[in-house]
């Protein structure tokens, strides 16, 4: 059933592309092996966004409220299901889970988080395209952005918390073997932890710890193709088409956090 969902979101896409990423999604579909009228039946429900094209904002820093109140554990994905007029460009949504439906789709989520505030995120997602791929969780830092890359073995690019010192692919200091399987409903905690200067990211994918990183808030940056309108903002990203996140669980630990305004 996953892949035949999966070969749905191919089929939506393929309007929307062309050259080698439309052979690519040609040769995925045929392999799912569903009609259209059969993929329709799998999945009713499922529908794309709609697509806006529009130039990203200029980063800038949101004032913080307390929209989030310390120790209080929210879905993400239902607060931005909820929200009619939200841009969820490249994703399509039914309910409360969202899946990408092209290489690189960025999601903003609903929280903004105060340069000082240290937070919990808990996400549930699966691959269901096949291929191998990874996601990228955008996250605030302190007085820096990064991203937590999860990956399957065999992706190009490794897990990490990227960059470091500009750092990404095997010369950053937290490079390892990615752990994610595709058809599989896979849970990964991330905790960040900010004092003064200092951040401290701890990442576990089902309960393995994958990554572990303390230093100096300053050092991280986020690579331009994963930065979103806000610079203190939490965001998903999907490598490839067929990604489905089902739960996005936001706990503030201390400090302050907002939804967009």
């Amino acid at each position: 059933q996953l892949r035949q969902r999966a070969a749905h979101w191919y089929r939506t896409a393929e309007p929307g592309v062309q050259g080698l990423v439309k052979q690519k999604l040609a040769i995925r579909i045929e392999e799912a092996g569903a009609d259209a009228e059969n993929l329709l039946a799998v999945a009713p429900s499922w529908r794309p966004a709609p697509v806006v094209v529009a130039e990203v904002p200029q980063e800038t820093q949101a004032p913080p409220s307390r929209d989030y109140v310390v120790g209080g554990r929210q879905n993400l994905l239902e607060i931005l299901a909820a929200d009619e007029k939200a841009t969820v460009a490249g994703f399509g949504r039914n309910g409360k889970e969202f899946a990408s439906l092209s290489a690189g789709a960025k999601l903003p989520l609903p929280a903004v988080v105060e340069r000082g505030a240290s937070y919990d995120l808990e996400l549930e997602f699966s691959m269901t395209g096949g291929g191998h791929t990874g996601i990228a969780v955008i996250l605030p830092l302190g007085k820096g952005n990064g991203a937590v890359v999860l990956t399957d073995e065999k992706f190009r690019s490794p897990t990490q918390l990227m960059q470091i010192d500009r750092q990404s692919g095997p010369s950053n200091p937290t490079a390892a073997k990615g752990r994610l399987r595709p058809n599989k409903r896979t849970k990964c905690q991330i905790k960040v932890q900010v004092d003064e200067t200092d951040v401290r990211v701890l990442a576990t994918v089902d309960g393995t710890p994958v990554i572990d990183w303390r230093g100096a808030q300053t050092s991280l940056s986020l690579h331009k193709s994963l930065r979103l309108g806000h610079s203190d903002q939490i965001g998903i990203s999907a490598a490839e088409p067929g990604v489905v996140f089902h739960k996005a669980d936001f706990t503030l630990r201390n400090g302050a956090s907002s939804k967009p305004r």
